[in-house]
């Protein structure tokens, strides 16, 4: 009987300790500083200036500053995210610019909820003061998406006056 009291005794001080440091151990995490490795703050998109002679330019600038800004905000926590509607007016009329502003729910400039994979563009077809310009966005193994971008001429310069989503292309 004593054998059986001894081997009793050892595991219940085994358990204790064991729980007593199961405790210790949840009270250093509950207290343990979470450090992040702070990326830079991007105050803004990337500066390029767009040919704003250039239709073509005008879209392929506003779409290469938006998808890296969005990109970059995927890899920042949500309090240093950036605005990437930041100098909108460089690109876009007056009238489209509060349609998007207005818009909720999933992206209207790349007609998705989340970021294509490769964006590309064709030239733009160019009537007197209009252009249009099909903008491709690649999402890997899905087909990929064509967005139908109208550019306008106004005060001899190029601005985006309509982003259309369109079906996907099977292509």
């Amino acid at each position: 009987m004593n054998k059986k009291l001894i081997i009793a005794i050892v595991v219940l001080v085994c358990l204790g300790v064991g729980l007593i440091k199961y405790k210790e151990y949840r009270v250093q995490e509950a207290n343990r500083i979470i450090t992040y490795t702070v990326k830079p703050t991007y105050t803004n998109t990337p500066s390029i200036t767009p040919d704003i002679s250039n239709p073509d330019s005008v879209v392929q600038t506003y779409y290469n500053r938006y998808d890296v800004c969005i990109k970059r905000n995927f890899e920042l926590p949500d309090s240093q995210e950036v605005n990437c509607l930041d100098n909108e007016v460089d690109f876009l009329t007056e009238s489209l610019i509060t349609r998007l502003k207005q818009n909720v729910g999933s992206d209207p400039r790349l007609c998705a909820s989340n970021t294509p994979a490769k964006i590309t563009y064709e030239n733009a077809e160019i009537t007197g003061a209009h252009a249009t310009v099909i903008v491709h966005t690649h999402w890997g193994g899905s087909p990929r998406r064509n967005i139908k971008v109208e550019v306008e001429r106004q005060n001899n310069e190029w601005k985006i006056s309509d982003i259309i989503c369109t079906r996907p292309n099977i292509n």
